[in-house]
């Protein structure tokens, strides 16, 4: 019996071990937890309110979210977009924060909301990674500096511009991210087994290159600086250098799908926003002696240009670098960085940043904050981290806890709420915002991610014409297909609405692909099509090297499962790998199913405009959205055309009066034929104009004025 109850007490006391030291593993992660509520209230008083980039974000997240609930996982075209005319957004902004967002929307919060929830976790996720590194670099016994280097990075006041004022969900990714990533390299090059923490090198720089396009290009140089110096300490053995090299491939790899696409495709663009880099954003967004710091104690948060660092932010830095009494390359990396990083947003660097475009395209020197902020951030822990006596460590670190909290709080109630209706963001809605902003391509004035053969002029030259006239007849379609029937006696030309940009494909009998081309004027995507009758599908199948791409990524995932299932302790993390690599066939070889296109009940045409079809869809439970296509065969007047719904018996139940697409655009701007077509030949426009209904019955066009 005694021994009976020896045993029962060791294994008491075990467990309460066990649990006070998870409990004081968690502590840290909890407190910092805390100490984020001050950064993220206006979050909680405000909601989300008004960024320079907020809304543009928001639009591309609800669109995301349609795709996805209607089956395409990864839409790199955003058909929608360019008041219905489309663009690559997708393959080339970075995608990752969108769909932390999106997990957000999908468990029942709006779009605003989600984009709140998202941001908030990156905060906490940033502070999190920083608490390690800082812990790993600053050594054992620590936690209380390392405390008070996670909160300065959480309270950096870029971060927080970033958040607030910018609204560049992207860039807090990658700030969220780039703590990890370095601790990541510090253990694999430090540990005495690095192979426990390939995994972790390899999600931290796969999530960097998803987060942000622009931070992997600007993080470049410390990495290998701190990878440098990490590796020295180590005296030079190559040892691990085959697990860093295998991390690294691997998550190159990984994020292939991407990266190569985005890189390699960027001359399917227009230029201007290399431009306008050039011309004014580089120029009026560096630093001079006189606005790269705010002088003021409490952080002022607003729209100016540059984006300035803090007076505390900036002091308690110097501090830290001078009171850790530490001479070790680690710290003089630190400093180093910091100096040379700062240095490179002043002004007298531009001649550097307007030599090559991918420098250009960074846009603005000061996006270096994102590792000024970081760098900044360890320094700062070295105030109390130089302090020895305990008890007088945590007075300090509480002291200056309470100092960042005070100084960098945001306090926004000058900034305007976001409107309520991006809660619930619409097709509709989405559109119109396009007109009334003239953000077009969900990108705004620098026409960034505009095709490059999108033209302003909606009349194709007369080397467009036509040879004689098409009919056609359409049987089922959706966002990214369309299949139907033409017939011509001597062939011609056939334009769609969609701006031409590699990736559309328009078969013939199933069996032949055309060529497609942007009409000259316009860009549209425009075929050539043989005489006789012929069926034929538009789709978008994406370009050869989005395939390759896309085949590598996932054979890099088969390696990772494989990687982390050989290892006992890793199995649960290979079925995640696999749970993605499913995912991942589903997105490359999932077609959408199309919707049947219903042929109007009475044949409705007027001056070379005939109605062939339309399709519709239940986006709201209280709305129908309704698509018709449009055959053009001439220039048209403004018509404004009224719909109505009627039920069984005939009876109108819901009627609305609108110009094409949602109100936004006008039948007379059509790509008009040429004097030539108007005699005797035909040049055709398929044209989506999509209404917003109430109920669900039977469509029917009442008029055109």
């Amino acid at each position: 019996m005694s021994l009976m109850t020896t045993f029962q007490g060791i294994l008491l006391r075990r467990s309460l071990n066990s649990i006070a030291g998870f409990l004081k593993q968690r502590l840290w992660w909890m407190a910092l937890v805390v100490l984020a509520i001050p950064a993220l209230q206006p979050f909680l008083t405000y909601g989300l309110q008004r960024s320079f980039d907020g809304e543009i974000h928001l639009l591309r997240l609800a669109l995301l979210d349609y795709h996805i609930q209607h089956g395409t996982l990864y839409p790199r075209w955003l058909p929608e977009l360019m008041l219905g005319q489309g663009a690559p957004i997708l393959n080339y902004y970075a995608p990752l924060t969108y769909y932390l967002a999106e997990v957000f929307h999908l468990i029942g919060l709006s779009y605003t909301s989600a984009m709140m929830a998202g941001m908030a976790l990156l905060v906490l996720v940033a502070g999190w990674g920083m608490f390690l590194l800082a812990r790993d670099i600053y050594g054992s016994e620590t936690s209380w500096a390392a405390l008070v280097a996670a909160t300065a990075y959480m309270y950096a006041p870029y971060l927080l511009t970033n958040i607030f004022i910018r609204g560049a969900v992207a860039e807090v990714g990658g700030q969220a991210v780039l703590p990890w990533l370095l601790w990541s390299v510090y253990r694999l090059m430090h540990h005495p087994k690095p192979t426990q923490y390939i995994l972790p090198l390899v999600a931290s720089l796969s999530a960097l290159v998803l987060a942000h396009n622009l931070t992997p290009l600007l993080a470049a140089p410390m990495l290998i600086g701190f990878f440098l110096v990490c590796w020295r300490s180590e005296h030079w053995s190559p040892q691990r250098l085959p697990h860093l090299a295998f991390a690294i491939a691997l998550s190159a790899t990984l994020t292939g799908f991407f990266w190569v696409p985005m890189i390699f495709e960027r001359t399917f663009l227009t230029q201007g926003a290399y431009d306008l880099a050039a011309s004014l954003f580089l120029p009026n967004n560096s630093w001079h002696w006189n606005n790269f710091l705010d002088l003021r104690l409490l952080f002022n948060y607003n729209f100016g240009v540059p984006v300035q660092l803090g007076l505390v932010q900036i002091l308690l830095a110097f501090a830290g670098m001078v009171l850790a009494r530490r001479r070790d390359m680690e710290w003089l990396f630190l400093a180093t960085a910091s100096i040379l990083i700062g240095a490179s947003i002043g002004a007298w660097t531009l001649p550097i940043w307007l030599s090559n475009p991918i420098l250009t395209a960074v846009q603005f020197p000061w996006r270096l904050l994102s590792l000024l902020s970081l760098s900044l951030a360890l320094l700062t822990g070295g105030v109390a981290l130089g302090v020895r006596c305990g008890w007088l460590r945590i007075g300090i670190a509480l002291l200056l806890l309470g100092l960042i909290v005070f100084a960098n709080t945001p306090r926004l109630a000058w900034l305007e709420p976001q409107s309520s209706v991006f809660a619930d963001l619409t097709l509709a809605k989405i559109a119109q915002y396009e007109k009334d902003t003239g953000s077009m391509g969900g990108r705004g004035y620098t026409n960034e991610f505009t095709p490059l053969w999108a033209g302003i002029n909606t009349s194709p030259s007369s080397e467009d014409a036509v040879v004689s006239p098409l009919q056609v007849k359409l049987h089922e379609g959706n966002a990214f297909t369309l299949h139907g029937t033409l017939a011509s006696t001597a062939g011609g030309q056939l334009l769609f609405t969609t701006f031409y940009f590699p990736g559309w494909q328009v078969m013939l009998d199933k069996n032949k692909a055309l060529k497609t081309y942007p009409a000259t004027g316009t860009g549209h995507l425009s075929v050539d099509v043989p005489p006789g009758s012929h069926e034929f599908t538009l789709a978008w199948v994406g370009t050869p090297l989005q395939h390759l791409a896309a085949a590598i990524s996932l054979a890099a995932l088969a390696i990772l499962a494989l990687f982390l299932w050989r290892r006992l302790h890793m199995r649960n993390m290979a079925l995640v790998v696999l749970a993605v690599l499913c995912a991942g066939i589903v997105t490359c070889f999932w077609s959408v199913p199309s919707e049947e296109i219903h042929t109007p009940e009475q044949r409705i045409e007027m001056a070379n405009m005939q109605l062939v079809g339309y399709r519709f869809e239940r986006e709201r439970a209280d709305t129908l959205t309704l698509y018709p296509y449009w055959f053009v065969a001439s220039r048209q007047p403004n018509y404004r055309l009224h719909w109505q719904l009627k039920d069984h018996q005939g009876q109108v139940v819901s009627e609305i009066t609108q110009t094409p697409y949602f109100d936004t655009a006008y039948t007379s701007d059509w790509p008009e034929a040429t004097p030539s077509i108007l005699l005797s030949l035909l040049a055709c426009l398929l044209n989506t104009t999509p209404f917003m209904f109430s109920h669900s019955w039977r469509v029917s066009l009442a008029s055109l004025s």
